[in-house]
Formats: structure tokens, C-alpha cells, sequence
């Protein structure tokens, strides 16, 4: 084996932490208006990564506010109507991608909520 070849690493050891995907549910309050209230969808393996400064940058050129991008498998269903619950940490879903279009890794561009 050649010593200069290093063995690609697989994305599934790269999704090392777990996070809950949040769906959002109104509840009639009983005075004609409703209560915002978030229910677990799906516990599932991801990768948490803060953005650097230069993508911070170049994501204010376009007028977004975002701080992390976290990586999840491509078959979770997720979208910008989630939101992502990691530890105690929350997560507002800016936009979700498909990198490469290869449909194996979902990027989702997130804000880190302070409640």
C-alpha cells in the first residue's frame, strides 16, 4: 500500500453529533388566537460547523444573518418551515442545499436563536 495514499474518509464518521429536527405547531389559545409550540419530528445524525468570517461576509453582501452551517444525509426531510435543536442549543433554518446536487449530503444555513 502506498504510504502517500490516504483512504477518503467516509461522510458517515464525519456526522458525529446528534440533533432534533423541530416542526412548528399552533394551538388555539381559546381567545381567537393561537400559541406557537415546536414538536420533535426526527432525531438525526449531523456534522455542526461554524462559518468562517469570509463566508459570514459574503453571506451579508446578500443580506442574510447566519452563523452555522450543519450537515445532515440528504434523505432527511427538512425545510425552511424546521427548526434544528442541538443540546440546548436552537437553530432557525435559513436555507437548506444540496451540495453538488449529488443528493448525499444536505447543507443547511442556519441563525442560532437566543431565547
Amino acid at each position: 500500500m502506498n504510504p502517500y495514499f490516504r483512504k477518503k474518509k467516509s461522510f458517515a464518521t464525519e456526522l458525529n453529533s446528534q440533533c432534533w429536527i423541530q416542526a412548528k405547531t399552533c394551538i388555539d389559545d381559546g381567545e381567537g388566537g393561537f400559541l406557537v409550540s415546536w414538536h420533535d419530528v426526527n432525531l438525526v445524525f449531523c456534522k455542526i460547523r461554524s462559518l468562517t468570517a469570509e463566508q459570514i461576509a459574503q453571506y451579508r453582501t446578500i443580506n442574510v444573518e447566519c452563523n452555522m452551517t450543519i450537515d445532515v444525509r440528504a434523505e432527511t426531510e427538512i425545510t425552511e418551515q424546521n427548526r434544528i435543536l442541538f443540546n440546548c442549543r436552537i437553530f432557525e433554518i435559513l436555507s437548506v442545499q444540496n451540495i453538488d446536487e449529488a443528493g448525499i449530503i444536505k447543507s443547511v444555513v442556519c441563525k442560532e436563536k437566543r431565547e
